[in-house]
Order: structure tokens, then sequence, then C-alpha cells
């Protein structure tokens, strides 16, 4: 009924949206961010709903193992994060 398949690559699009997004808002060219993914697969009434938790660093680290944290408060809708759907959609 569901290509259960597609859901490891909803994980791997959200990571490469946000990782994107992440890696632009710190001055490092070679910032390394972190995050956790959770994939959910069953809403509050038992049917299926993929949908995914995170929780992201607000910082990177350099490859000389600095921390930069990111200017600025939480993340604004920008032209990354808006490019989300269509990588969503593409998969």
């Amino acid at each position: 009924m569901f290509d259960r398949k597609l859901l490891a690559k909803l994980s791997r699009c959200a990571w490469k949206v946000l990782g994107t997004y992440l890696k632009q808002t710190v001055p490092f060219d070679d910032a390394v961010p972190g995050a956790a993914i959770a994939l959910h697969t069953i809403s509050d009434f038992q049917q299926f709903n993929p949908h995914l938790h995170l929780i992201a660093t607000d910082s990177g680290l350099s490859g000389g193992g600095t921390s930069t944290k990111r200017p600025g408060g939480a993340p604004a809708n920008g032209p990354v994060l808006n490019g989300g759907g269509r990588k969503v959609a593409a998969v």
C-alpha cells in the first residue's frame, strides 16, 4: 500500500535542506552542523502519517574544531527552507 523505502529518503532530504541552511548561516566555509532526526509514521489516530521530529545544533564546528554559533535567533523562512518542499516533491 505505501512504499516504505521512501521514508529513508525523507530523512535524508530533510537533512540536506537543514544542513545547507545551517552551513550558510555560520561564518566558516567548512562548518559542520549537527542534528538528530526521528521518523514517525503513525498519527494520534493510528493512521499512516509520515513526519519528522528533529533537533539541531545552533552552531557548527569548523575544521579546526572551533565552535561557531549561528548569528540571530530562530531560523527565518528563507529561500533554502522554502526550497525544501521542492526536494521532497522530487523524491
